[in-house]
């Protein structure tokens, strides 16, 4: 009993002071890259999720492709190639055929007014266009679908004569080009601020209709919300629903630093929050992070007070600025049914006098005493330890490695090329896998475009592209009988290395109920009545992949559902062949046994003298 005992708290001492991520870079084939990540995206079609990398000192785009079988990545033998620096990468069908198309945005060749250039390379699921199309605008686009039509267009500033006029970029679909509209608002007459650089717009839902809205950054620091009002986009009349201003800090102190903003359903409840990392100094001593919700600003994260030592960084104290590194990226790891998050900080160990920096995991965890900072109940533990190999981090962000709905992460580490030369930097791509054992339940939602395949050269025929915009809710019922909700945005933000997966992965914590329902909505089109559609029952450990086609359509809508067994559903089996296993051979021993007797029973029989024969 004292050896099980000890042994059991070995385990349990053991799993505390682990990690629960374990680095598998070489075992998936990225280790000897030298570059960086840009984006994720199903390029050839085979429903696994593909790397898109800059490599060459940031002049060159390669995919890396998943192998199911082999558990790894290859190079896909895709190379572009341009002369100036590649600053973001977005995957997505721009021209309706079914197959992933590529925008590239690079640092303009004449950038002495810091332009952008923006690359379009049309697929087909094997190679892309090498030519393209090529738009020139004054910072990098959101990628968004303005009119409902299921085709990507963009969002950004258009460079005029003396002036800069914000505008979208409409994708005319098959003719491979897109039409310039300038952003209006009938209902406001003032003259609509430049949008901040660099920016963190949003295309989703804000207001629980589900079709997607959009969120402008401005160069005040107020966040623009553009209602989407029967397919088109209009600020709302009512001011107090027009801008979202920055919070106000308590004690005469005032916001130096202003990170990108983020969007998730931190607490639970079913609407989509926003996270904003803020500092009050200007090397971000004081850092926070607030979730607005409700129309008010909250602090949910702040490093006064807590054990560790750390901070935000602020662009000023970067080694470099193609990475916004105040920038939260959020998935639940843990699958308790809240988001968690991971950023790169600036951290001090006990007894060191030197920061250095790391990416942390921020646990989403109900508040305690120990606590300064909660929002509805909930606040962030900061781990510091969780991933050790990223030291030096410049992107941390969650990823489903194995497609198995168990969320791991991949990352990029900057170093210099010359201990004496700090300004020259090589960057690698971490892959880790997530190890914490937990037998929660999860639901995999990929909502896609569903438009007829045309030029895909592929003989296993993808499902489409995934659809920017796309608005998700679930409801269930947990193991004490309280209703549960969760939210999510289908790639909702582009710019600035997003890095969104093209899927969302809720977790469901330990329940052996049912999903009750999924609702998924996507954007309208001027006229057009809601596009929502609820699914009921749906098994939990599923990957359920939504095709909204045709779009006015909703009784057409169609849902495939992929089971993914969980470990109990394997152990119960296990065990249940096991008994089943265990009783036959108390069968066959009790047969056995009763033969023998009847066998020893004959032979008594024979021996026995018969009176009634004398």
């Amino acid at each position: 009993m004292n050896i099980a005992f000890s042994f059991g708290l070995l385990v349990l001492l053991w799993r505390q002071i682990s990690s629960s991520f374990i680095d598998v870079t070489e075992r998936v084939g990225i280790s000897a890259i030298n570059g960086y990540l840009a984006a994720f995206g199903d390029f050839n079609g085979d429903k696994q999720t593909d790397l898109f990398l800059v490599t060459r000192g940031g002049n060159y785009l390669e995919i890396f492709l998943w192998s199911e079988s082999e558990q790894k990545f290859s190079k896909g033998g895709v190379l572009i190639s341009l002369q100036s620096k590649i600053v973001n990468v977005s995957p997505m069908d721009f021209d309706g055929d079914g197959c992933l198309d590529v925008l590239i945005v690079a640092e303009s060749q004449h950038n002495s007014e810091k332009n952008v250039t923006v690359y379009v390379h049309w697929g087909n699921s094997k190679t892309l266009d090498a030519n393209g199309l090529e738009l020139v605008m004054k910072d990098q686009p959101l990628v968004m679908d303005a009119n409902g039509d299921l085709l990507p267009d963009l969002f950004g500033t258009e460079i005029a004569i003396n002036s800069s006029l914000r505008s979208y970029w409409i994708s005319q679909g098959s003719k491979r080009r897109f039409e310039v509209q300038p952003q209006t608002n009938s209902s406001q007459s003032s003259v609509l601020a430049p949008i901040m650089i660099p920016h963190s717009n949003a295309f989703l839902d804000l207001n629980g209709d589900f079709t997607a809205d959009l969120f402008v950054i401005n160069e005040l620091n107020q966040g623009e919300v553009w209602i989407n009002r029967e397919g088109v986009l209009v600020q709302p009349s009512d001011a107090s629903e027009e801008v979202i201003k920055p919070p106000k800090i308590p004690k005469d102190k005032h916001i130096k630093v202003f990170g990108q903003s983020t969007f998730v359903d931190i607490d639970g409840d079913g609407n989509i929050d926003q996270l904003l990392p803020v500092c009050t100094t200007d090397y971000c001593e004081e850092s926070h992070l607030y979730v607005y919700s409700s129309n008010k600003w909250e602090r949910m994260l702040s490093n006064d007070g807590g054990p560790v030592a750390w901070q935000f960084i602020a662009p000023s104290n970067q080694t470099s600025s193609l990475f916004p590194l105040m920038t939260i990226r959020t998935g639940d790891y843990n699958m308790d049914g809240f988001h968690d998050a991971l950023v790169v900080l600036n951290v001090k160990e006990t007894g060191k006098t030197k920061f250095k920096r790391i990416a942390a995991l921020l646990e989403n965890v109900p508040c305690e005493s120990t606590h300064t900072s909660c929002y509805k109940r909930r606040t962030f533990d900061v781990h510091c330890k969780e991933l050790p190999t990223l030291e030096g981090a410049v992107v941390a962000t969650f990823f489903d490695l194995y497609e198995n709905g168990k969320i791991g992460v991949m990352g990029v580490t900057e170093s210099p090329k010359k201990k004496n030369d700090p300004q020259s930097l090589e960057y690698h791509v971490h892959a880790l896998r997530n190890d914490l054992y937990s037998d929660a339940c999860f639901l995999k939602v990929i909502v896609v475009g569903g438009r007829t395949l045309t030029s895909c050269e592929n003989e296993n025929l993808p499902y489409g592209v995934s659809l920017t915009g796309a608005y998700m809710k679930y409801t269930t019922t947990s193991t004490d009988g309280k209703i549960k909700y969760g939210s999510a945005a289908q790639l909702s933000q582009s710019a600035y290395f997003a890095l969104q997966c093209p899927y969302t992965v809720f977790g469901l914590g330990r329940t052996p109920n049912f999903v009750d329902e999924l609702a998924v909505g996507i954007p309208r089109s001027k006229g057009s009545s809601e596009r929502k559609r609820v699914w009921s029952s749906i098994i939990p450990n599923s990957q359920v992949i939504v095709v909204p086609y045709p779009p006015d359509s909703l009784s057409s809508w169609t849902a495939k559902l992929l089971v993914t067994p969980s470990k109990l559903v394997l152990i119960t089996g296990v065990s249940l062949l096991g008994i089943c296993v265990f009783i036959g051979l108390i069968i066959l021993l009790l047969h056995l046994k009763e033969k023998r007797e009847d066998q020893r029973e004959k032979r008594q029989d024979a021996h026995k003298f018969h009176f009634d024969a004398m």
